[in-house]
């Protein structure tokens, strides 16, 4: 009777597969480089970790090695639990290794309706998403949990431009037109909608000094100070939770006559009085502070809607969203358009937007030859951004004596912004 040799291999604690061939023969060690690496991949697979585990160590990896903002942050955060809230709905506990096909069949055929309970879930929102399902796959399968390539296509083609459009003059006499400003149709009633005063100055901040929404959201009384015999807007990043884009973002704004004869001035020396001079204090205090959307959530929810609950913008505009594409940053395009049909430079444009080093204009530039800084964003901003509107009603003082006549309204349920 020949000798025979015993080959084991143990797949995973308890469980064992055992070999017997003739001593010596050549066969056997074939066979075990044939089985190692499929019973080694095994072994990972069934020691693979949670799929929530994982998404949760994948994506702190992920913030730690790319340093992004702390509002990046707390996007990629929630896109990974939003991924994890429909791949984990009927099996909380399953492991990372069980992602297969039929998840890719999932996200295609329900993520956007699953996102359409925080926007609109189309396009580049999708595509985020995809690409962040795809990127923590890899890693999966790098980590050899997973041996399958899955990857979720998406159909979305990115502009290839910035697609965001200016408002036409005549869409923006409307904006100006709007319930926010003509109070003096509700004597007698009152309104269905908050009058908070972020409400009233968010278009013109807008249209008149191309501040980013959460640049006009985050002002602290500090931020509005006069200087170099004008008053200007700093927008910076000195305060508690405030944030700027880019270094470039960080810029004085003059404020111009229009936003004086408006009675922005006189709303600022209201709050001061408000706060005792704390100059630290919010501008506007209605606006919380969040890591998601830093200070202009409410702000962006009263001009867009949600929760199919048309925003300002519709309202009283409605190719805002008929047709597509306006939004918020509409406000700031508005005001570089504005600019560049009247000839002034991109450069300069550039500057006011804080998109470029104002240095190199500030010495080198003709256009800003023999004057500070300041005085030439002021004489640009004065000559060029009169857009010829009717704006003689929009006026703080009418909007205060609405404020103080119906009180802040009282709301049940949900809080509506608009």
């Amino acid at each position: 009777m020949s000798e025979t040799q015993e080959l084991r291999f143990s797949v995973m604690p308890g469980v064992d597969v055992c070999c017997r061939t003739p001593a010596g023969a050549p066969y056997a060690f074939e066979l075990i480089k044939v089985l190692e690496a499929p019973i080694r991949q095994f072994q990972r697979m069934q020691s693979a970790p949670l799929l929530r585990e994982f998404a949760s160590g994948f994506i702190e990896s992920h913030i730690r090695e790319s340093s992004p903002s702390v509002k990046h942050a707390a996007q990629l955060r929630s896109r990974v639990g939003g991924l994890l809230e429909l791949l984990t709905a009927t099996e909380p506990d399953r492991s990372v290794s069980s992602l297969g096909a039929s998840d890719i069949t999932l996200l295609r055929t329900k993520l956007h309706q699953h996102l359409e309970r925080y926007s609109d879930g189309q396009g580049s929102t999708l595509e985020r998403y995809y690409a962040l399902f795809n990127s923590m796959v890899r890693a999966a399968k790098a980590e050899g949990y997973i041996s399958e390539d899955l990857v979720v296509d998406s159909s979305y083609a990115r502009p290839p431009v910035d697609v965001t459009p200016p408002f036409s003059l005549s869409d923006l006499q409307k904006l100006f037109d709007g319930y926010i400003y003509q109070v003096g149709g509700y004597v007698g009633r009152k309104p269905s909608w908050d009058p908070q005063p972020f409400k009233f100055w968010i278009v013109p901040l807008g249209v008149f000094c191309g501040l980013r929404l959460n640049e006009l959201c985050q002002l602290q009384l500090k931020d509005v100070q006069p200087e170099e015999a004008m008053w200007v807007i700093h927008v910076n990043d000195d305060g508690k939770h405030q944030s700027i884009k880019t270094p470039h973002a960080r810029r004085k704004i003059p404020v111009s006559q229009l936003l004086i004869d408006m009675g922005f001035l006189e709303f600022v020396e209201e709050r001061r009085s408000e706060c005792d001079g704390k100059e630290t204090s919010q501008l506007f205090p209605e606006l919380s502070f969040n890591e998601m959307h830093l200070f202009s959530r409410q702000a962006s929810r009263f001009l867009m809607g949600y929760d199919r609950v048309a925003g300002y913008l519709d309202r009283s505009c409605g190719v805002a969203t008929s047709e597509g594409g306006w939004g918020a940053r509409s406000l700031r395009r508005t005001f570089a358009e504005q600019l560049r049909q009247r000839g002034v430079s991109a450069e300069v444009i550039a500057d006011l937007l804080g998109h470029a080093d104002p240095t190199g204009l500030e010495v080198t530039r003709p256009h800003y030859a023999g004057k500070t800084l300041l005085a030439a964003r002021k004489e640009t901003l004065e000559l060029h951004l009169n857009y010829g509107l009717a704006l003689t009603h929009v006026r703080w003082s009418n909007y205060r004596e609405f404020r103080r006549k119906v009180g802040k309204r009282k709301t049940r349920g949900v809080n509506r912004s608009y």
